[in-house]
């Protein structure tokens, strides 16, 4: 009996054992919809990571490279992206079950999801891509790069190492000539995570005193075509660590600054977190805050 087969027997096994959560399909994958990928697990691992990832609905588990793909979505969610893979199991977790699609899609820059026949973001005028992602009209671009004429901000001061130390900027991991602190807007080099991160992080912090944001603006790598496309925050504030809860459009190119505003602003933040959720290939960042 194959290492495949065997593990599909066992899998069965162990759904039949803890209510019939896990239902495994073999040689399939979900595409398109990984959120975390972790490896060098077995199959109780990636589907305990699953259990404790709130965005995981589903999981692909690759038998011989022991790769497990976290999924946020599911085949009945995204049917057309749910392709053949030899040597790998999809499996589904039905405590994430959920009966609205489109819980499992964001559409960026005011999109709204249609669920039907398949889930998918509706985007506004001037902007396409799957989630919207993707800034058609130069109008918007420039909407976007620069700053509204009535707004004065204030930069908190990644940019400058004599207000924002080198200390203060940490990351889950780095390559080697692209650490945290080289992620400062407009720098000449960027913070890249190394390909085996499986959950890239971007920390600034501690703040003391505590800081106010209002605005985050972004840049990707400027040596090599990496940047998130969109990512998430998480901050700290009063003891309290906090997701924020939108998911924020990311950057077109190396170099075009992007400007998100924080809507409602983060008051008394200690710390941030940047998490990129997509990217363009990899990871390359550059930002500063302001007030």
């Amino acid at each position: 009996m194959s290492a495949l087969v065997t593990l599909l027997v066992l899998l069965t096994i162990h759904s039949a054992e803890t209510c019939d959560t896990f239902k495994p399909i073999k040689n399939y994958v979900l595409t398109g919809h990984v959120i975390k990928t972790i490896r060098d697990v077995n199959f109780e691992k990636c589907t305990y990571r699953c259990e404790l990832e709130a965005k995981c609905f589903s999981i692909n588990l690759y038998t011989k490279t022991s790769k497990c793909e976290l999924n946020h979505g599911s085949k009945e969610m995204f049917p057309s992206d749910f392709k053949e893979e030899l040597d790998a199991l999809y499996i589904h977790n039905i405590r994430k079950d959920t009966g609205d699609p489109c819980n499992a899609l964001y559409c960026l820059h005011g999109g709204s999801c249609n669920p039907f026949p398949q889930p998918n973001c509706m985007c506004p005028v001037g902007f396409v891509g799957s989630i919207c992602q993707n800034i058609t009209s130069a109008k918007l671009v420039s909407s976007l790069i620069h700053f509204p004429v009535a707004l004065s901000l204030e930069a908190i001061g990644i940019q400058d190492d004599d207000i924002i130390f080198d200390d203060k900027l940490t990351s889950s991991t780095a390559a080697v000539g692209h650490e945290a602190w080289r992620g400062r807007l407009h720098g000449k080099g960027s913070w890249k995570p190394v390909l085996s991160d499986s959950d890239p992080r971007f920390e600034i912090g501690t703040f003391n005193p505590a800081v106010n944001i209002s605005y985050i603006a972004t840049q990707g790598a400027p040596d090599q075509d990496c940047w998130p496309t969109s990512f998430a925050l998480r901050y700290e504030t009063a003891g309290q660590s906090k997701e924020y809860p939108q998911i924020f459009a990311g950057n077109i190119d190396r170099n075009t600054v992007i400007y998100n505003p924080l809507k409602p602003a983060l008051g008394n933040v200690s710390k941030l977190v940047i998490r990129p959720v997509s990217t363009n290939g990899c990871i390359g960042l550059r930002l500063e805050l302001y007030k």
